[in-house]
């Protein structure tokens, strides 16, 4: 089966750091679109998390229990969609999306997957193999966070029925590279701004813990550059977001620990300890200038929306 070659890439002059973007995957025929996915399974609020000034919403048992399968990143799903979408990673290495609806209180999953074009002419569906820990949304492209890969992106209209499942499949990977001597920036999470792009690394130790943006077409919505690097944040970043030039950041602190949410600058942040819910992860901020997290840990696993106060 053919890959797609390279359609545009670029290089940041300060950092090295490069970004490639390959030519459209094969598009699968028979797109029902977001509006077309059927929410299945039941929201429930969960009250844990109001002393703490935080809403919560948590998942039916399976989903709350289950531990193959692990929630990390979010973002919105776009005006006139439900609200939230929310990426999964497995144990077996596959990837997964949630489309919630937190005004209704239901969801549904869908696969993400890899189309491929083979020899005959067909189009075969695989499984997009990445820890997806981190989504953002830009017009109705959404981008996948793929670690040391970079991130693919799909778009929204593309969800398509195969054997009575729901799937997103991909449309373009964003390659990430850098030259000799410079580690190649590492796309644990991301979200989207008024700046393009946020991304970041996670990392403990001596690893890099860079922050970056990368601009963003507004005639396309797609990236149209390579990440600039903006500074360092902590070690073991879960998360981050920009807004009017101020940075929120999460790490978390295990699964009985509340997480942290570090404010400000990168280089510069400042910790608020006991801000966050345990186990959080990717970050997302809505028009309101609300943050939304999503939580891992089995049993202690939540949609959470800060109140004003704790942001």
């Amino acid at each position: 089966m053919s890959h797609p070659e390279v359609e545009a890439s670029w290089t940041d002059e300060a950092s090295g750091l490069r970004l490639a973007r390959s030519a459209a995957y094969p598009r699968v025929p028979g797109a029902v679109g977001l509006e077309g996915v059927p929410l299945t399974g039941k929201l429930r609020r969960s009250w844990t998390l109001g002393a703490l000034g935080m809403k919560a919403w948590t998942w039916e048992p399976a989903d709350r229990r289950d531990r193959q399968w692990w929630p990390q990143g979010i973002t919105d799903a776009g005006e006139g969609d439900a609200g939230l979408l929310v990426s999964w990673y497995s144990k077996q290495g596959l990837s997964r999306l949630s489309v919630v609806d937190t005004r209704t209180g239901w969801y549904a999953h869908l696969a993400l997957a890899v189309p491929r074009l083979a020899d005959d002419g067909s189009v075969a569906l695989g499984p997009l193999k990445v820890h997806a820990g981190g989504l953002a949304r830009t017009g109705r492209w959404l981008h996948v966070a793929a670690t040391a890969k970079g991130f693919w992106t799909a778009h929204l209209d593309d969800v398509v029925e195969v054997d009575g499942e729901l799937v997103l499949p991909v449309r373009h990977a964003h390659r990430a590279s850098a030259p000799e001597g410079v580690e190649p920036l590492r796309y644990s999470f991301m979200s989207a701004g008024s700046s393009g792009l946020v991304v970041g690394e996670y990392a403990r130790g001596r690893r890099t813990r860079r922050l970056a943006r990368i601009p963003v077409d507004q005639a396309t919505d797609l990236p149209c550059g390579a990440p600039v690097v903006a500074g360092d944040g902590p070690a073991g970043m879960q998360g981050a977001v920009e807004r009017d030039g101020r940075w929120s950041v999460t790490t978390s602190h295990g699964p009985w620990g509340p997480g942290s949410l570090w404010t400000g600058s990168p280089d510069a942040l400042v910790r608020r300890r006991w801000a966050m819910p345990m186990g959080p992860e990717d970050l997302y901020v809505d028009a309101a200038g609300d943050l939304w997290t999503v939580t891992e840990h089995p049993r202690r696993r939540w949609i959470v929306r800060l109140s004003p106060s704790r942001r």
